[in-house]
């Protein structure tokens, strides 16, 4: 938009580069200044997001990794219990005499016993 004489130059984005939110160019800009970076061209400030991207994900992968193996280190032992051939279970008297057919809830229907 003309102002005056004044104009200002926007360039085009460059669509080669991936897409990145502005606390990502903020931070990385940061830290280019804090190491000591005069000049920020956008191949450095990319490479620079793209690193902090890289220890974001290895420490949600360690973070992973030390979540799962918390959950290991606190699940109770179940070592040489098999629940199949447990003969305690196995003695228990049922309530269920299996030697009587199933009778069928009222509203229940069966393909054998429709009314």
């Amino acid at each position: 938009m003309p102002h005056g004489d004044d104009y200002l130059e926007v360039s085009f984005a460059d669509l080669r580069m991936p897409a990145v939110s502005l606390w990502e160019v903020q931070a990385a800009t940061r830290h280019l200044r804090l190491a000591g970076q005069k000049s920020i061209n956008p191949a450095l400030l990319v490479e620079a997001i793209d690193k902090q991207r890289a220890i974001v994900r290895a420490a949600q992968a360690k973070t992973r990794k030390m979540r799962r193996k918390q959950q290991v280190a606190y699940r109770p032992a179940t070592v040489g219990i098999d629940p199949l051939n447990d003969p305690a279970a196995a003695e228990s008297p049922s309530d269920i005499d299996w030697s009587k057919p199933a009778v069928p809830f009222e509203g229940e229907v069966w393909p054998s016993r429709r009314r």
